[in-house]
């Protein structure tokens, strides 16, 4: 949920912090993401209610979702076995990964006509080109009226 909510990679949602989610100005900061680099996306209310059920049940001190030993963060081959998990209880035939969460978030938002250049930012990337990769992904986000039609001529 919270890969899919604020389009983190697999390797941000591991070491997520508890200090880490600003409740008041509803974001979530993440640290030394990929190129090491800090940015903050979006946190989403129903988001913040289940981390902080979460939180109630576990107290987690150092990580948002601890490992076995809970001064460590939860491995990359947890949460990957338990997306297989969750996709085969769900009779999902297709391969599901961590990161096609990620994709998603940004397939729902481009499809909800967010800016290309604010997804850019959200995501974390570099290059507005590797962004408008998923202008593929989701084609009908060129669905745009022609500007001659809408002048009142």
């Amino acid at each position: 949920m919270t890969m899919y909510s604020a389009g983190l990679r697999l390797s941000e949602v591991t070491h997520l912090k508890p200090t880490d989610i600003d409740s008041e100005r509803m974001l979530i900061h993440v640290r030394q993401g990929k190129g090491m680099k800090d940015r903050n996306v979006m946190l989403a209310p129903r988001l913040l209610q289940d981390l902080r059920n979460c939180w109630t049940q576990y107290r987690p001190k150092i990580w948002m979702f601890s490992g076995k030993d809970r001064r460590r963060p939860i491995s990359s081959t947890t949460v990957q076995r338990a997306c297989k998990e969750i996709a085969t209880r769900a009779g999902i035939q297709k391969r599901v990964t961590p990161h096609i969460f990620r994709h998603s978030f940004a397939a729902q938002l481009m499809r909800n006509g967010a800016n290309l250049r604010h997804l850019q930012v959200l995501l974390g990337h570099n290059s507005l080109k590797t962004t408008s990769l998923y202008l593929k992904v989701v084609p009908e986000s060129l669905d745009v009226t022609n500007p001659l039609d809408m002048l009142d001529i």
